[in-house]
């Protein structure tokens, strides 16, 4: 495969996680090979293995770019690790080295180097002569905002940092780059928050739906949600309820936090006492509304609230659409209003949750099949639906153009795809967002749909 295919595939970072794990199944090429592991062990945070994988392929020689690439982060991890005599040697090779990179591998690294600089006390413009060629590239813009956002929020200057981190989001948000969406987003909204609580509640909303729409994972967006919850304290909101769960309930999966620690941001912000005023909101006129809808609106709008949370609500979905079916209006809102965090994200969804139920509203817009789909679902067991949920989601969140045109032999996948609609490419693009184990237990899911 050709480097220039893979520098513009990772360029969007983590969230080229589904084209590396694509192109790990696809590819013999062992610099290739190892620089993708070397990326994914960096994602997952095992700084360790990334850097051993980083040595190896600085120890070939075959892709000038992946090896120049790989040193980039090896400089970072060395910083992480307070080696920064080694940091700066590795930080001097590769800019000697950049004379020999063609232009589109110095367009990924120029902006790392930039932001590199400081940690050697250089100045950013030490490499300008390099980067002339790339600040109309979007992700350059986006390392110039945030290198200028960081110098007026040392400075004091809240108000112009807040808006040049939104600015560097905008850029990230043309790529796309989540990671680079979200860094700008929760910068922004907690350098304004103290001086302007209705712009930094603003900006939090739009954090918490990009989290939502691209993240899956809590280590990814711990901080972000540390942000949700100051601005939401501030508000007296009862969202905060909801972002309280969504940390406790992902934490499961990472275990980032321990449990004095979950219970510590309970008590911090008043969680019994709010808890309350969340369980005693009166959801009747939103409910009217809901009610006044069609058939097909309610069963997608209570499938994609279902799926859509962490901790699934305690009932089954086709008897909940069975009453809707039947006009069997106070027995379903009984049984909503004993289900409250359903009703609540039902009816008016936490950000996080409404950016899930987007994807799930899209995905089925120009589906086939769905009630069929639905009724195998909501007998799969919770671990099932869990991996199905995250895969169904996939679909749109990595449907934009890659380079590159998939093929996939496994015929479960494909046959599902048809069947409802959902698009080859997209289908096999949400597919490889998993690792090799899960894809395993994905295949066995798919199996229980009737795919001939």
């Amino acid at each position: 495969m050709q480097q220039k295919k893979i520098i513009n595939i990772i360029e969007h970072g983590y969230y080229s996680k589904p084209i590396v794990n694509y192109i790990l199944s696809t590819t013999n090429n062992n610099t290739i090979r190892f620089f993708l592991l070397h990326l994914k062990y960096l994602w997952n945070n095992d700084i360790e293995k990334a850097y051993e994988y980083a040595e190896k392929v600085n120890n070939l020689t075959d892709k000038k770019i992946l090896r120049e690439l790989a040193r980039l982060n090896k400089i970072e991890i060395l910083i992480l690790k307070n080696d920064i005599d080694n940091a700066k040697k590795e930080y001097t090779i590769i800019k000697k080295n950049l004379k020999n990179l063609p232009q589109y591998g110095r367009r990924i690294i120029v902006p790392g180097l930039k932001l590199l600089a400081s940690n050697f006390n250089e100045n950013k413009y030490v490499i300008r002569k390099w980067s002339k060629k790339y600040e109309k590239n979007y992700a350059e813009k986006c390392v110039i905002k945030y290198s200028e956002a960081r110098k007026y929020a040392n400075l004091g200057d809240k108000i112009k940092a807040s808006r040049l981190f939104l600015d560097g989001y905008r850029y990230a948000k043309k790529f796309p780059h989540p990671t680079m969406m979200y860094i700008g987003l929760n910068n922004s909204a907690w350098q304004i928050k103290d001086m302007n609580i209705k712009k930094a509640t603003y900006i939090v909303k739009q954090l918490e739906y990009i989290m939502g729409y691209y993240f899956e994972d809590l280590y990814n967006i711990i901080n972000g949600f540390d942000t949700s919850l100051k601005i939401e304290n501030i508000n007296n909101s009862i969202d905060i309820i909801d972002t309280i769960n969504i940390i406790t309930l992902l934490n499961i999966k990472n275990k980032i936090l321990n449990h004095s620690k979950i219970n510590k941001i309970k008590k911090q912000y008043n969680y019994s006492k709010i808890k309350k005023q969340y369980l005693e909101y009166n959801y009747d006129i939103l409910l009217k509304s809901f009610f006044n809808k069609n058939y097909k609106e309610i069963t997608y709008e209570l499938f994609a609230t279902y799926s859509s949370l962490i901790k699934k609500p305690k009932f089954n979905l086709i008897n909940a659409i069975y009453l809707v079916q039947n006009n069997k209006k106070n027995e379903i809102t009984e049984l909503f209003k004993k289900n409250i965090i359903f009703l609540k994200n039902l009816l008016d969804p936490h950000p996080f949750y409404k950016a899930r139920k987007f994807l799930i509203f899209q995905l089925l817009k120009n589906g086939r099949n769905i009630n069929e789909l639905i009724s195998i679902y909501s007998k799969l067991s919770l671990k099932e639906k869990i991996i199905l949920d995250i895969f169904l989601r996939n679909h749109i969140r990595y449907d934009i153009k890659w380079e590159i045109n998939p093929k996939c032999n496994n015929n479960l996948l494909i046959q599902f795809s048809k069947r409802y609609n959902f698009g080859k490419k997209r289908s096999i693009f949400a597919y490889f967002y998993f690792d090799e184990e899960y894809r395993d237990l994905l295949n066995n899911i798919l199996k229980k749909f009737p795919l001939q």
